[in-house]
């Protein structure tokens, strides 16, 4: 009997023993199971987390996009305003005697201002800048005696207004390019030569390298169309920084 009990007692204690380890093994697995499932789900979030991060990178860029387009368009809106009053102040331009119209007042000034030039340049002691000054500055005042309306010289001003408003925008090179090239391919010759000596007279310097390069480069006309005398060329020559700057 106690052999017997023996026995059943030693298979008994095998069986729970061998019990324990599957149950353990059971556990393991079970953790195991979980860990991979975690993993998984560790896997799907960084997965939908960089599908998120992406779609808000897009978001991101239209955006920025839609500020931009919505900024252009405000830019727009006043330039071409500016433009426009300008043009129309242009077209009210009037001389009694004449009856010249419009832009074609510049040629009157354009005549003006060669022949108050050769007058000062026969006299030997003036430098060229002062013979420049004068003449624009007596024509200036001859001119304002003949023309109704507006003054062709305080015209200028609103030209200033936008070369300075378009320089100053937040704009692309290239898109200042093409608002600049817009802007003087609607004066005549004649306004553009005046406005060039004017700018010179007044010490604009910053207006007149835009009015040298945008008349010169960017809508391919010659300086020399512009220029009074032929010497004036080294006047209003841009220099290495300027040319530097306006490198697209």
């Amino acid at each position: 009997i106690q052999a017997a009990g023996d026995f059943s007692g030693g298979l008994v204690a095998s069986f729970w023993s061998l019990a324990g380890i599957m149950f353990v093994y059971i556990a393991f697995l079970g953790q195991r199971q979980q860990l991979m499932l975690q993993e998984e789900e560790l896997r799907l979030s960084r997965k939908e987390l960089a599908a998120t991060r992406k779609e808000l990178k897009g978001q991101k860029v239209q955006l920025q996009e839609q500020s931009k387009t919505a900024a252009l368009q405000r830019f727009e809106n006043t330039y071409f305003t500016l433009v426009k009053n300008l043009m129309d102040r242009l077209s009210n331009l009037r001389i009694k005697k004449t009856n010249t119209t419009g832009q074609a007042v510049y040629n009157n000034l354009r005549s003006g201002l060669i022949e108050l030039y050769n007058k000062n340049k026969e006299r030997k002691d003036p430098s060229e800048g002062f013979r420049i000054r004068d003449a624009v500055d007596k024509v200036q005042h001859r001119i304002s005696r003949e023309v109704i309306a507006d003054d062709p010289i305080l015209l200028f001003n609103e030209i200033y207004l936008i070369i300075t408003f378009i320089k100053e925008s937040a704009l692309t090179k290239r898109e200042i390019s093409f608002y600049f090239d817009l802007l003087f391919s609607k004066f005549s010759t004649p306004i553009v030569c005046v406005l060039l000596y004017h700018s010179f007279a007044e010490d604009y310097s910053e207006h007149r390298a835009y009015i040298v390069y945008f008349t010169n480069e960017g809508i391919d006309y010659p300086l020399s169309r512009f220029l009074i005398d032929s010497s004036h060329r080294e006047l209003f020559k841009l220099s290495s920084e300027e040319l530097d700057y306006f490198k697209f």
